[in-house]
């Protein structure tokens, strides 16, 4: 990790999902409706069995639970799916002719969340759309219950939709004047099978697609180069004169999207499309957000999984709008005594609600977070409920149950939970001496926050693999890259046992302790610390002024030697202590800001801090590999009162604490908790507190210039 000129790298990985949202905002109409189509298709009658899904079903379920929260009247739910009473087959008829009613029916204001789930494909586009609907010579299609083989009569494979089919209906709602939020968890790159993992897409030539219609396709693609090919299936109309739409998409078009059982860690998970499960989340937790924050919020699940891929891109010029229109509120529930005595709130672990997070009772639903006459703690969480019970917080009594029943419950202190599941490496038939000696080893590990899986389990964070005589540390769905600055961290298992214990450790808890610092920071983002700004330029090999770039969003494609330069401005009320970490992708930290004594407090008003460059370099100066791939900057600001000492947490990126950080203040005992090993943590949560303010940019640093 070097100073401030660090290096910087990251893997683009391979994982698909598409993933539309255009929602419908209204700027002055009386009667505006929310209309909602949700499509689900898991049975493929002219498909083979392990082309069946079984997620879809789930999925649109669980959309349904979240289009709830965001106050859409069923009667104006369309469901079109297999195995869901009352619902119809979803056929290319049955999809299509629904679409077009919703066109008939909307009106300006109106607002329409489409959702799809199934499978996705491609087909070589015809002669006459390239450089018009297609620039690499092939059409995403999405596949239908109905769908069919290839037609060389009709040079398309029978029943699919294709994407300018969604694309002309969509623009068709927009130009009635209402807001599109379309969603398309589906992808049409299919080159992946493991365990319990299913992928939605099907490979072109299930679909009976001759090998020369490729090749031509690839060649017509090719001759196209003065374009760029989209990195999303599914390209809107920016006509100024159409109602806006924000366009979600789970995966660029090449990467492929699972579904699996989920949550990994509850006995009783069902299978569900892995975007549909995080974007639902984003959505329960904060139903007001805007979309670009609810993108944001499911890269950060992503991260704070482990994964790198897939990528998801969020775009459209309604990214800044929100669903309700209305400002975010605030995360709070009634709460209810049962016959039992017991006390539950209507939020769970699909809200972000987990065991160990605080609330505060108020007077009222709009009381102020100081106004508490008490507090409750989650002491069990389902996907949609909590079990909480009342206790002595910050100078409060601890009230009594009947006293909580139909109370007003808002989140002050979300618990972050900091165990990691890793599965442990499956053995050959014949396994060496130190293949052996291996698995003793991790037998044996003392690792507080690590729950171990066997070689088989799907939702994990990090997977062991053995291969080449060493232990490889890689995520899920992830191909194992072995060399070059993209390669996955690993040890050698041959050698002094002493030297591979501690050397395995040595990983195991870098890996941790990163992946537990993304957890942490993605439940202080959502703190109500206001008026901190940020400005990030980018200054593509270290040359010039630079261009200023977006710090939300898709992972930002970097390169060796690009540098970015950082102001961050301090306009509210209150002081603020700011740390700048780097984090590669071997789970490294590195610290960026404060260095060497710099003072890294930002004052009220007209407060701002401008650390030195961060350089992207790819390669040491001996000339060995760094890192590339998926790697992240993060920025976090902590509120402080004027006679504290400044909270430096870039002892973060310290193998063992050193010194004092100005104080033991809660967040700094959080973040020292994401660490490991702590036996005072052990397999728990901790909640947090003070305010705060996150920035975590996503970087896709390339090897080479």
């Amino acid at each position: 990790m070097p100073k401030r000129l660090f290096t910087v790298q990251r893997l683009r990985a391979a994982f698909a999902v598409v993933v539309v949202s255009l929602c419908g905002l209204a700027a002055s109409a009386v009667q505006a409706r929310d209309i909602a189509l949700l499509v689900g298709v898991s049975a493929y009658p002219s498909l083979p069995e392990h082309r069946q899904l079984r997620g879809p079903v789930n999925d649109v379920k669980l959309m349904r639970t979240a289009l709830r929260k965001l106050g859409v009247e069923n009667r104006e739910v369309t469901v079109l799916a297999d195995g869901i009473t009352g619902a119809a087959p979803p056929t290319r008829a049955a999809i299509l002719a629904h679409l077009d009613r919703i066109t008939e029916q909307a009106g300006s204001g109106d607002r329409v969340l489409l959702y799809f789930a199934g499978h996705g494909s491609r087909q070589p586009a015809k002669p006459e759309d390239i450089g018009k609907r297609s620039f690499d010579g092939f059409d995403a299609i999405f596949l239908p219950r109905d769908v069919g083989r290839w037609d060389g009569s009709i040079r398309a494979v029978q029943n699919a939709i294709v994407s300018h089919e969604f694309r002309q209906r969509i623009d068709a709602i927009r130009a009635k004047g209402a807001f599109v939020w379309a969603i398309f968890d589906a992808c049409h790159s299919a080159y992946l099978a493991r365990g319990d993992v299913k992928v939605r897409s099907v490979m072109e030539t299930e679909l009976g697609i001759p090998q020369t219609e490729f090749i031509a396709a690839q060649a017509r693609g090719i001759t196209s180069r003065g374009v760029d090919t989209a990195a999303v299936p599914l390209t809107l109309d920016g006509n100024g004169s159409l109602a806006g739409y924000a366009a979600f998409f789970a995966a660029q078009s090449t990467e492929t999207t699972p579904e699996y059982l989920l949550p990994g860690d509850d006995p009783k998970a069902t299978q569900h499309g892995l975007f549909t499960f995080h974007l639902a989340r984003a959505i329960l937790s904060a139903p007001d957000a805007a979309f670009r924050r609810l993108g944001d919020q499911v890269l950060q699940l992503y991260a704070q999984s482990g994964r790198t891929s897939p990528t998801p891109a969020f775009a459209g010029p309604g990214l800044d709008e929100s669903w309700s229109g209305a400002a975010p509120g605030e995360r709070q529930w009634r709460l209810a005594r049962r016959e039992d005595g017991s006390i539950t709130m209507p939020a769970g672990s699909m809200h972000l609600i987990g065991k160990g997070s605080i609330l505060a009772i108020l007077p009222t639903a709009v009381g102020r977070d100081d106004a508490a006459v008490g507090y409750v703690e989650v002491i069990s969480a389902r996907p949609f409920t909590s079990t909480v019970k009342p206790v002595r917080r910050a100078g409060k009594p601890e009230l009594s149950r009947t006293a909580l029943h139909g109370a007003v419950a808002r989140l002050v202190a979300p618990a972050v939970p900091l165990t990691v599941r890793v599965s442990k490496p499956s053995l050959p038939l014949n396994p060496s001496a130190d293949e052996r000696r291996l698995q003793r080893i991790l037998d044996a590990m003392d690792a507080p926050q690590v729950v171990w899986t066997g070689p088989s389990e799907v939702d994990v964070n990090v997977r062991l693999l053995l291969e080449d005589g060493r232990l490889w540390f890689t995520q899920t769905d992830v191909p194992l890259v072995k060399e070059g600055p993209t390669a996955a961290a690993s040890v050698a298992i041959q050698g002094d046992e002493t030297w591979v214990r501690n050397e395995v450790l040595a990983v195991l808890s870098r890996t941790v302790k990163a992946l537990n610092v993304l957890r942490v920071a993605g439940e202080l983002e959502r703190g109500p610390l206001d008026g901190l700004t940020l400005e990030v330029r980018l200054r593509r090999g270290g040359a010039g002024p630079g261009e200023p770039v977006a710090t939300e969003g898709p992972p930002l494609a970097v390169r060796d030697r690009d540098e970015f330069d950082i102001t961050v401005r301090n306009t509210g009320s209150r002081h603020a202590d700011l740390t700048v970490l780097y984090l590669d992708s071997r789970y490294n930290i590195g610290a960026m800001f404060p260095r060497g004594g710099e003072l890294n407090r930002l004052g009220p008003g007209t407060g701002m801090l401008r650390p030195a460059p961060v350089r992207i370099v790819t390669a040491s100066g001996d000339g060995t590999p760094g890192t590339a791939g998926r790697e992240r900057l993060l920025l976090i600001a902590v509120e402080a009162q004027p006679d504290q000492p400044n909270l430096d947490l870039t002892f973060l990126a310290d193998p063992v604490r050193r010194g004092s950080r100005g104080g033991e203040r809660d967040i700094a005992m959080l973040f020292e908790n994401a660490g490991f090993p702590l036996p005072s943590v052990r397999g728990g949560v901790v909640p947090l507190v003070e305010r705060s303010w996150v920035r975590l940019i996503e970087l896709d640093v390339k090897p080479g210039q």
